[in-house]
């Protein structure tokens, strides 16, 4: 999705520019009526493969749990089979506490996502975003996911935040079994803000030989292009036209 203009332009913007399996963004959802979105979703023609993200911003465990099951609810209905999570502190004061809350919240969500044919997706964050998420490290995440061995839980792997990982490329080979979603988008040189992710081969991160070693490993799930900048906010449809080009490179480079 685009994010900073209304849903349903979003969405009529992605299908002229030719795009049609995306990601949809759970906050932008949320002025709309599910009846709305299934509309706007089956008049374009686009395909939503995630819903992206619950759990963010949730200082308690039951506004925690009440959000992704509500994320779980509107995949249900929109046919959407990944729900993107974070793994919130939910308020709590150290990292075992979290962790603690986060597995008892997990026990709950998992047999809602399971009878839905849901699998939630935990994205660990870089640790600029430690306020956010309890994971900073890629590995740490796949712990957890290894621990509860659940069919409907997994993980997404976001170049943004685990490329400063000097251990992430041991770490992929036994991460694939769990991985249900690849973001790509490069570091900026010149970052403008913490959100800022450039355009591919724009910045610092090894994109080529992370894709090599997700490939290598076995990995046939979704890649997905993320980018957000201020700079181009004013600019979509070229931003549009030149990740078009960037998904043929990306091909070129998993093939």
């Amino acid at each position: 999705m685009i994010n900073e203009i209304k849903f349903p332009d979003s969405i009529k913007l992605l299908k002229s520019k030719g795009f049609r399996n995306i990601g949809l963004d759970f906050g932008a959802l949320k002025n709309y009526s599910i009846e709305e979105v299934k509309q706007f979703i089956h008049e374009n023609e686009v395909n939503p493969v995630s819903l992206e993200v619950a759990g963010i911003l949730k200082k308690s465990y039951t506004a925690w749990v009440e959000d992704v099951r509500h994320g779980i609810s509107v995949c249900s209905e929109l046919g959407i089979n990944k729900l993107l999570i974070i793994a919130s502190p939910m308020g709590c004061d150290s990292f075992a506490t979290s962790l603690l809350h986060l597995k008892k919240g997990l026990n709950e969500v998992l047999p809602l996502a399971e009878k839905n044919n849901i699998t939630l997706l935990i994205e660990p964050l870089h640790p600029i975003y430690s306020h956010l998420s309890i994971f900073t490290k890629f590995s740490t995440a796949l712990e957890l996911v290894k621990e509860i061995e659940h069919p409907c839980l997994g993980l997404v792997l976001d170049f943004f935040h685990v490329w400063w990982d000097n251990d992430i490329f041991s770490i992929i080979p036994q991460s694939i079994p769990y991985l249900g979603a690849v973001h790509i988008s490069d570091w900026g040189k010149e970052k403008q803000n913490l959100l800022d992710r450039d355009l591919i081969g724009e910045g610092i991160i090894p994109i080529s030989n992370l894709l090599k070693c997700i490939n290598t490993s076995g990995y046939k799930g979704l890649y997905e292009i993320e980018i957000l900048s201020d700079f181009w906010s004013s600019r979509k449809e070229d931003l549009l036209g030149i990740i078009r080009e960037e998904l043929e490179v990306l091909e070129e480079i998993l093939l």
